[in-house]
């Protein structure tokens, strides 16, 4: 059976990494959980390196990554659509879980069901995860949960997370361009010094002339980056 290298928290909230062997990466969840474990990151530990490796040193396959804003904008819009629907709360995760196709936002909607069904509320079953639900997440179903208002509270969440996901696209094409643009300068600008004013440099050295201080400069440059 395979390894499963994981990253995980105790009960004092101290975080631990080690390996699991099992069938599956669902099969290592539980067990670490039997253990009263709280899961981070779970993967196929195919290098042998995730026991008792200082976390610099770690495969950076197994270092856990945050959820990104689209595919939690997502989870949160369809969780609003089954409150809406009068699906029950661990029956809804469950399904989610099992239809995400991203493999970490499905393990840890997985583990939040889990936590409900054992009794949990749902932010606090959230907040074990803040990777993915930051503060202000929690805090929003928190309150949603106390004033009877979750569903609501879960639209404006998607909301939110959609325009968020919107303005981090649009500066991403903002910051594409002056990218490209710079790229270019710094091109052309290697291409002339490398290229081109060498044999500038040449025909002055035939001519024998006195040059001014700015070409001087730009000789000197040229000559620097070759």
């Amino acid at each position: 059976m395979p390894d499963f290298a994981y990253i995980a928290k105790d009960r004092a909230g101290s975080e631990m990494s080690g390996v699991v062997t099992g069938p599956s990466a669902d099969h290592a969840i539980e067990e670490l959980h039997k253990r009263g474990l709280v899961v981070l990151h779970v993967a196929e530990d195919r290098t042998g390196k995730g026991a008792g490796v200082p976390w610099y040193k770690r495969d950076l396959a197994l270092v856990p990554s945050s959820v990104n804003t689209r595919d939690l904008a997502l989870f949160t819009r369809q969780l609003s659509t089954l409150f809406e629907a009068g699906i029950p709360l661990v029956r809804g995760l469950r399904g989610l879980s099992a239809d995400e196709t991203n493999k970490l936002l499905g393990r840890t909607v997985k583990d939040v069901a889990e936590r409900v069904e054992g009794g949990s509320n749902l932010s606090e079953a959230m907040a074990v995860h803040p990777r993915t639900f930051n503060t202000l997440y929690v805090s929003m179903v928190k309150a949603g949960e106390g004033s009877g208002t979750l569903e609501e509270i879960l639209q404006h969440l998607a909301v939110y997370l959609e325009k968020m996901d919107a303005l981090k696209t649009k500066i991403r094409s903002a910051m594409s361009y002056p990218v490209f643009v710079l790229f270019t300068a710094i091109t052309i600008t290697l291409f002339l010094l490398l290229k081109i004013v060498p044999t500038f440099e040449q025909i002055y050295a035939d001519l024998d002339a006195e040059l001014p201080l700015p070409t001087r400069m730009v000789l000197w440059v040229s000559r620097l980056v070759q």
